[in-house]
């Protein structure tokens, strides 16, 4: 629908979309922002664009084609007020409420009523986009605060322990010795008894007798 209304506005090219995720390689489930740029002549539009975010890349070029198609209807309100498209929603550049533009309800009471319940609608679906931007914000401060606390916790940690070791004592090695040889035990030895001193007259008893024998 917005290369239609781009051709119908004889805008000179196809509108362009860059997306920008908020960490490098992003996953297609993460929020990302998306920038629609639309090109035309300097008499009618040098260039114009509109941001959405959404999660994922493709999620947020709609919602970003949707916001370019409602500002470009009121941008050029004039031009299409007498085409079919009078009826697409209509936003001021720069804000999130559309507004529907159509038959008033005293010339068509039903138009009138399905024109409201889209203008209520809108502002519910604008007012949860915005608590979602808001929760979006409010979990990615919080993640990016735990983290921080985490690596805190992990220092401290890390100094204690540290504080804890102390210096280190190098100790030798004791050289292996093996056990004492086990001493053998000698059974005690009898005491020879010392000779009785004879008398002295026993031996000159003898002395006469040996001379006696010799002839």
């Amino acid at each position: 629908m917005l290369r239609i209304i781009a051709r119908v506005l004889e805008l000179e090219d196809e509108p362009a979309y860059e997306g920008y995720f908020p960490r490098v390689g992003g996953a297609r489930d993460e929020r990302c922002e998306v920038v629609v740029t639309v090109f035309g002549p300097d008499e009618v539009l040098l260039f114009h664009t509109a941001t959405a975010t959404a999660f994922g890349f493709e999620t947020a070029c709609q919602e970003a084609a949707f916001q370019m198609l409602a500002e470009l209807r009121c941008m050029f309100d004039a031009r299409l007020r007498a085409t079919i498209y009078r009826h697409l929603p209509s936003r001021s550049p720069g804000t999130s409420q559309r507004i529907y533009m159509g038959p008033s309800s005293a010339s068509n009471p039903v138009g009138g009523q399905t024109l409201y319940m889209l203008s209520a609608m809108d502002s519910l679906h604008s007012e949860a986009l915005r608590r979602a931007d808001e929760g979006a914000l409010a979990v990615q401060s919080l993640s990016a605060e735990n983290e921080s606390l985490r690596h805190q916790l992990q220092e401290a940690q890390a100094r204690l322990a540290s504080s804890r070791t102390g210096p280190r004592i190098r100790r030798t090695a004791r050289k292996a010795t093996g056990r004492p040889p086990r001493l053998q035990h000698q059974p005690p030895q009898p005491v020879s008894s010392l000779a009785e001193p004879r008398s002295p007259v026993v031996d000159a008893e003898d002395g006469v007798r040996d001379i006696e024998m010799i002839p």
